[in-house]
Order: C-alpha cells, then structure tokens, then sequence
C-alpha cells in the first residue's frame, strides 16, 4: 500500500507538470508525507469499525447497526488510535537516514525528486556563477559524483554538447550516448564508451541563474521526452536553492 500510496503521489506531480501547474519542494514533501500516512492509516484500520469521512469539523458521524443511536467520534479519538500503531511509532520515532540527510541538505530532497518523477537512474546539478560561462559539479543523488578523483567542470566554450548547453541556455537530450558521432563531443570525465550512460539529459539554468544545468542520465538508450511544463517543474523546485548555492560552490 506504501508503494501504491506513493507511486500515486508522484503521478500527482507529473499531472501537475503535464497541465502547467508549478510545486515547490515543501509542497511535494507533503504531498509525499500524505500518500504515506494515508497507506499506514489503511494498513492500521483494516479491523476497525466503519467510519464516515471526515469533513474540517470537530467530529466524524460513524454508521451503527439497525436500532443502535447515532453516534459521533472525535477526531482526537481516531488520531490517537493511529498515532498508538506500530507502523506510525516506527515512522515519527525513528527517521530514516535520508530524511536527516535531507534536513541537512535540501538539495537530496530536490534532486532525488526530480530523478523519481522522471525515472532517471542519476541526477545531479552543476553551478557557477551568474553570468558566467563555468559550472562545476556541485550536487548529486544518489553515488553519482562519488567516483571521481577530479571534479567535473564544464565551460560554455568547450567543444561538446555541454559547452553547446551552457553556451546557448538550451535543454540538451542525447537519446543513444552511445553513438560514435558522439565521441569527439563530449568530456573526458564522462568515461569511455562503454562506461557512458546510455541516454542523458543537461536541463540549461535560464540567463538569470548562475551558469549551471541539471544533468540526468539513463542506463539504456531510449528517445527522451520531456515537456515544457515538466522542466519548469524542474526550474521551479531548484530555484530557491540556487543563489546561496551558486555563492558556496564559487568561493
């Protein structure tokens, strides 16, 4: 049911995207949050009596057998009996590694959200400086930027497909990175042609931002769709982290 609960939620975020609709990361964390309490409240009350839903008011009318009076329940009542489960007390008592880790850093949360939403297996984001024509790996989800032993910079005037991404603050797709045109366009630190992601997106920060992009990547080679509402979900969960960011990445 958690699984369901919160494969439902990011279908909620990619019809936002579809119809144009912006959200911002605290809103996709609760909207998260939501699906799953929702899941454990059907988990915890599957032999509990039937209960009417709830409207904003104090109590919820409950359903009784023929001849029975009508009754009410409060809402305290119900809260506390979910709030007594198991699975909610090891949910509230215990947080998880990556909640804390999000806490700390707000960009996991961001770009792990932007790599769920489009099933990318990788996701990290390069920053500069605004105005400038640099940007330096800055953050990942996941193991992304673990491996290297220099960290990868791009340049607006470098001849491969990310210096045409920072150069033109255009959305790149590469649908088969594997293809031999490709060679003599892209980083060193990209790996060989066999170490090289199957398919990959550089989402270009716009001319008001720091010089930057997003960079996703696929294991296989597939043709990439993305729509223009789908990256400006994308722009408007990054946008408040960026000017801090832009400041630390440069100093």
């Amino acid at each position: 049911l958690i699984s369901a609960a919160m494969d439902h939620a990011n279908e909620q975020l990619t019809s936002l995207a579809r119809h144009g609709n912006f959200i911002t990361p605290g809103a996709f964390s609760r909207i998260r949050a939501h699906a799953k309490l929702v899941s454990q409240s059907q988990v915890a009350n599957a032999d509990s009596p039937p209960m009417g839903h709830a409207a904003q008011g104090i109590s919820v009318p409950v359903d009784t057998a023929e001849g029975d009076e009508s009754k009410t329940v409060k809402i305290a009542d119900w809260a506390d009996q979910l709030t007594g489960t198991i699975a909610f007390e090891s949910q509230g008592d215990v947080p998880s590694a990556d909640s804390v880790l999000a806490e700390e850093d707000p960009w996991l949360s961001v770009l792990s959200t932007i790599q769920q939403v489009l099933k990318a297996d990788q996701c990290a984001i390069f920053i500069g400086r605004v105005g400038g024509k640099r940007a330096t790996l800055y953050r990942w989800a996941d193991s992304f930027g673990v491996g290297f032993s220099v960290t990868p910079v791009c340049t607006a005037t470098e001849r491969t497909v990310f210096g045409v991404c920072l150069m033109r603050h255009e959305t790149v797709l590469i649908h088969d990175g594997f293809d031999a045109s490709l060679d003599n366009y892209l980083p060193n630190w990209i790996g060989t042609h066999a170490n090289r992601p199957g398919a990959f997106m550089l989402m270009a920060l716009t001319k008001e931002q720091p010089a930057g992009f997003v960079y996703l990547t696929w294991k296989k080679a597939h043709k990439i769709t993305i729509t223009t509402a789908q990256t400006n979900l994308i722009r408007s969960l990054i946008a408040p982290h960026l000017e801090e960011s832009a400041l630390a990445a440069n100093q």
